[in-house]
């Protein structure tokens, strides 16, 4: 199998784009997980924020769905350049084993954002 002129360019950008789309997943986990535990410091178990462990589950577990996203898909990348260089198809056990790290990461990190964005809307609603 010979690289078809232009094809490890298009790779790239497919690559570039749902690497971004990847970052993007880890900034909005991280992101609610630093507020989360910034928030901890002023913690009143009676107070407003009561119930603040289920969102910190929620943007851990997500973040940890997102390196997961990111390292199936880093990998991934890693299968179709040595593929296109070598000219060699992937190893199937190799390909599903990234395509399976890759879904799974991505449905925990979007099912927790999913989550954890709705319980604060349906929490806060009243402020």
């Amino acid at each position: 199998m010979a690289a078809k002129p232009g094809l490890a360019e298009l790779m790239k950008d497919h690559y570039e784009h749902n690497l971004r789309a990847a970052n993007y997943l880890f900034a909005a986990h991280g992101a609610g997980l630093v507020g989360c535990l910034s928030v901890l410091k002023d913690y009143n178990p009676e107070g407003q924020l009561r119930g603040l462990g289920m969102f910190i589950t929620l943007f851990g577990f997500g973040f940890l769905g997102s390196i997961l996203n990111y390292v199936g898909l880093f990998f991934a990348r890693i299968l179709a350049v040595n593929a296109i260089f070598e000219g060699k198809e992937v190893h199937p056990p190799s390909r599903t084993f990234v395509t399976w790290l890759h879904f799974i990461g991505l449905g925990l990190a979007l099912f927790t954002l999913f989550v954890a964005v709705t319980a604060l809307i349906v929490k806060f609603r009243h402020l």
